[in-house]
């Protein structure tokens, strides 16, 4: 937050937190009174006071979820989109959900910031019970400030109940224009009893390979998607050749990502270099075995006398 959106510019405030600039500085100053400027580890408290709570603020609001695209919380499961509508209406908050793609789950921030942590103090030890279990997670801890909470929960959960699609489609969802199945929002209104059903959802349109170039998910403009994609010439032989590794090698630090000259030419010069380099190796060979021969027979007249 500090330095992006900072508490010390007053054109962020409204946005985030909904308040004007004089009613955030009197709620600072109640926070402060409350003894909330104490100072902690980590990086979300070396933050002044300001803007922290700006950034309390901006979570509270968004009330952003990213979730896994499978499992008990995927972008399939019926169960999970409407138990969040029943958290939405009973907080009236506005809750966005966005789902990382199938296949995606080593981007979620919790397997890097959060389980990886857990696992490293687990060290491999046999979970015998419950209370070994929390005790591995909860002694979890990190020199940055990492503190993790764990408690056993001995509710039972009935199984096998299923949701139907009145019921889903009365859910007060709505879906982004970029793959709504995956991104959507759930408001805080009511869900009736009864439900009444809803007319469907126009059908999917098909998919086509243009969908790839969509600015969205390139991050993009046309022109410089088609930047990338237009022909490059090769610095040895000049050619125009297509940007692609058919035709260009892999280079970490080249342009791109790719050699400057193209695979054609890279070969050709090896080849020649290896050429070069079995002439001179050959070379070499011919006159080691030149000089032994000159020294034995410059030895052989000694060892005949003696």
């Amino acid at each position: 937050m500090a330095g992006v959106i900072p508490a010390s510019e007053p054109s962020w405030i409204g946005p985030f937190t909904g308040l004007s600039p004089r009613l955030f500085r009197k709620l600072v100053t109640v926070l402060r009174r409350e003894g909330a400027d104490a100072n902690r580890r980590g990086r979300p408290w070396s933050l002044p006071l300001e803007d922290r709570a700006l950034l309390v603020a901006t979570y509270w609001r968004t009330n952003l979820i990213t979730a896994d695209g499978g499992g008990s919380n995927g972008y399939r499961t019926r169960a999970w989109k409407l138990h969040l509508a029943r958290l939405a209406a009973e907080t009236g908050l506005v809750i966005t959900v966005c789902h990382l793609p199938p296949g995606t789950s080593k981007w979620n921030k919790i397997e890097h910031r959060l389980f990886s942590h857990i696992t490293m103090n687990w060290r491999g030890r046999p979970l015998i019970s419950h209370e070994v279990t929390l005790e591995s997670i909860a002694a979890t801890t990190t020199r940055t400030g990492l503190r993790v909470k764990a408690e056993l929960d001995t509710h039972t959960y009935p199984t096998g109940i299923g949701v139907g699609d009145a019921e889903m489609a009365a859910l007060p969802l709505t879906r982004h224009t970029f793959h709504g199945e995956w991104n959507y929002a759930l408001h805080p209104q009511p869900t009736p009893a009864v439900p009444a059903a809803r007319s469907s959802r126009p059908p999917t349109p098909p998919w086509s390979p243009a969908l790839l170039s969509d600015p969205e998910l390139t991050g993009l403009a046309p022109h410089q998607l088609q930047h990338l994609i237009d022909d490059r010439p090769c610095t040895w032989c000049g050619r125009l050749l297509p940007r692609d590794t058919r035709f260009f090698s892999r280079d970490a630090l080249g342009f791109q990502g790719l050699r400057a000259r193209c695979r054609e030419c890279c070969a050709a010069i090896e080849r020649e270099r290896y050429a070069r380099t079995s002439a001179d190796v050959l070379e070499r060979k011919r006159q080691a075995r030149i000089e032994r021969a000159e020294m034995f027979f410059r030895d052989s007249p000694q060892r005949n006398a003696a």
